[in-house]
């Protein structure tokens, strides 16, 4: 997930520095969360809808609405919620480890950002030595 998201957000943030120091835009911090933020609506969603089921005000289909919004971490969601099938028998420890599947997105979208601004390539400095 985290290849996926870095190449594109890493790109922006380099073209927007080029930008910033040419005077054409003007420099947003928040810009790479902000573009985090977009794709991450329906798993927010799913986490809103979540927390309904474990007051009681949703039904069943609480659990199942959030596994299938956040199915690119079904690893991580059968680890924190196991085989539980409602969302009222959860944990408020797994609704709150399950937050991490909502903001795993625009974290890694913003950081990945961030290093495009400032133009660094972590991956150049894992692969290639200075002399």
């Amino acid at each position: 997930l985290a290849l996926f998201i870095n190449g594109n957000a890493y790109y922006i943030g380099d073209s927007d520095s080029n930008k910033v120091q040419f005077g054409r835009m003007k420099y947003d911090k928040l810009k790479g969360l902000k573009l985090g933020i977009v794709p991450a609506v329906f798993a927010l969603i799913s986490y809103i809808v979540l927390i309904l089921g474990k007051l009681g005000i949703v039904g069943d289909i609480a659990l199942v609405i959030f596994r299938f919004a956040n199915y690119h971490l079904v690893g991580y969601n059968q680890l924190i919620f196991g085989n539980e099938s409602n969302a009222a028998e959860l944990s408020w420890m797994s609704i709150a480890a399950a937050l991490l599947c909502v903001i795993i997105v625009p974290l890694i979208s913003h950081i990945c950002y961030t290093l495009g601004y400032k133009r660094i390539n972590l991956f150049e400095r894992l692969v290639f030595k200075k002399k």
